[in-house]
């Protein structure tokens, strides 16, 4: 049973190992799938009030600069424009004899009679935009590739109106790379522009990752988790405690889909090492996952020790109020066990047996050596069989009060449990050896105690029936039960013609002492 325990301890421990790393990889391998389907969620991003307010910024910047040069007011606001965008986007501004352009031969076509309509040449852009403002200022949508031109033009002329100058005779082609840098600004706003979707996509990896965790710890033993320190440790902080602990993590999850816009636009990468990147965010989901080991694990101490034990074992104010109405005989009790620790009954019962044992085989030694009467010899050895059973001799014992005098004497012993007795209203009595019995009933009941997993119900149970009583105990086990101490209590059973029944179903421990009339 021992290797069995130690199985169990290896087991739980490789159990919780691949459940937090692999749970946090798989979460964080799964980042290119969120991002996929966030897109699908929402709107077109070259519609958004996002992407055109700051491109109506750099459309008048680069307007500025065209026709005024470094002169112009807007020059720094184009050059920031510039280096933000160009890594991702390239341009064609043409008013007059005058261009200004970045990368744009092959947008400049489409500026050219009839070319309007060519888009085979266009494959290296996922968005494109050429418009045309005229003597007026009116602005014309000449090509649009990967948005709306009524909502792109609605939505740009509001903005426009907002600059003090008016762009004329003038012709703009803009083109966004199909595919974006990591690091650029563009990819950036549209991670965050993707948040509000990646928070519905996370909320659903949480809820999942709850659930399969939530489904692990029930299924498995709960003796089998107190065999980690950690958890043992974490267990005893007062409920208080932890209700202040699960509302931090709740709010530090919540963070969870900026973790994914942070990781997908690589932002971070500008700040530290990539590979630093990709612990950060196995290390977050992985510590998310062991909370939610953690909480589920308090959960199911609930249920098992119920909310009476709960309360009084893992209260603040719990502990305050059994401290002090906790039985006033606790140290009585003890002084009484050592005293019978140091001058216990039993083992005068014991010396006694020896010395008759003792001199009955003087007897027979005498005998063997100074005669030869086999007969005599016989009768020797017929009365020391007969001395085994004269010593111990059967009186009615009360066995009601014995298991209840057993209970006090183990008081200390039994305060982290909760001993549920379902005794018969009458007084139940059996004949036997009262010194065997009460060595019986306390290597019984103090092997529950020892064993028994802290803040769990134990019962005991006396029933009675015409022939036979039994004495039936229930408890919650912390782990494998110690083969020597049922191997142990079935001898001491047998010695006294009882029957001992014992059965193992996980963490649960059932014994049935029956005792004939």
């Amino acid at each position: 049973m021992k290797k069995r325990a130690n199985i169990h301890k290896v087991l739980i421990r490789v159990i919780v190992i691949l459940m937090i790393g692999l749970g946090a990889i798989g979460i964080y391998s799964r980042y290119p799938q969120m991002r996929e389907r966030a897109i699908k969620m929402t709107d077109n991003f070259y519609e958004s009030y996002m992407f055109l307010w700051n491109f109506s910024e750099g459309i008048y910047s680069l307007d500025s600069v065209l026709k005024e040069g470094e002169a112009s007011q807007f020059y720094t606001l184009s050059q920031s424009w510039q280096r933000d965008y160009q890594k991702d986007m390239d341009y064609y501004l043409k008013q007059g004899d005058e261009v200004l352009e970045h990368k744009g031969d092959q947008l400049a076509e489409l500026l050219t009679e009839g070319a309007a309509e060519k888009t085979d040449d266009l494959s290296a852009y996922q968005y494109v935009l050429a418009l045309q403002f005229d003597g007026e200022g009116q602005l014309t949508i000449k090509k649009i590739i990967g948005a709306s031109s009524t909502e792109t033009r609605q939505r740009l002329e509001g903005y426009l109106s907002n600059y003090p100058t008016d762009i004329k005779d003038t012709t703009m082609v803009f083109g966004v790379h199909q595919s974006l840098s990591k690091d650029g600004l563009l990819n950036h706003k549209i991670e965050n522009y993707l948040g509000g979707e990646y928070l519905q996509i996370v909320v659903v990896y949480l809820v999942s990752i709850t659930l399969i965790v939530l489904v692990i710890v029930f299924i498995l033993p709960f003796s089998w988790f107190e065999e980690l320190a950690t958890v043992r440790g974490l267990l005893l902080v007062p409920l208080e405690l932890r209700f202040i602990f699960v509302i931090v993590t709740a709010i530090a999850s919540a963070f969870a889909p900026l973790l994914v816009v942070l990781t997908q636009a690589h932002q971070w990468t500008q700040l530290i090492d990539p590979a630093l990147v990709h612990w950060i965010n196995l290390i977050c989901w992985g510590g998310f996952i062991a909370v939610v080991l953690l909480h589920a694990l308090y959960v199911k101490e609930f249920f098992v020790i119920g909310p009476w034990q709960m309360i009084r074992q893992h209260t603040i104010l719990g502990q305050l109020v059994y401290f002090w109405t906790r039985p006033k005989v606790v140290v009585e009790t003890e002084t009484v066990e050592k005293v019978i620790f140091k001058e216990d009954p039993r083992v005068d019962l014991m010396v006694s047996r020896l010395e008759l044992l003792k001199e009955t085989l003087t007897r027979v030694k005498h005998s063997v050596e100074n005669t030869a009467d086999i007969e005599n010899v016989a009768v020797q050895i017929e009365s020391l069989l007969k001395l085994c059973a004269l010593n111990r001799p059967k009186t009615t014992v009360n066995l009601t009060k014995l298991i209840s005098d057993t209970l006090v004497q183990l008081e200390q012993e039994y305060i982290p449990l909760e001993v549920k007795l379902r005794f018969p209203e009458k007084t139940v009595s059996i004949q036997a050896n009262e010194e065997d019995l009460k060595l019986l009933m306390d290597s019984l009941l103090m092997g529950i105690a020892t064993s028994a997993l802290q803040q769990t119900r134990v019962y005991l149970q006396l029933a009675e029936s015409e022939d036979l009583v039994v004495f039936t105990t229930r408890s919650v086990i912390r782990s494998e039960v110690n083969e020597t101490w049922p191997a142990s209590l079935n001898q001491l059973a047998e010695y006294m013609d009882a029957q001992l029944e014992v059965v193992i179903d996980g963490d649960l421990l059932k014994m049935d002492l029956a005792f004939k009339k």
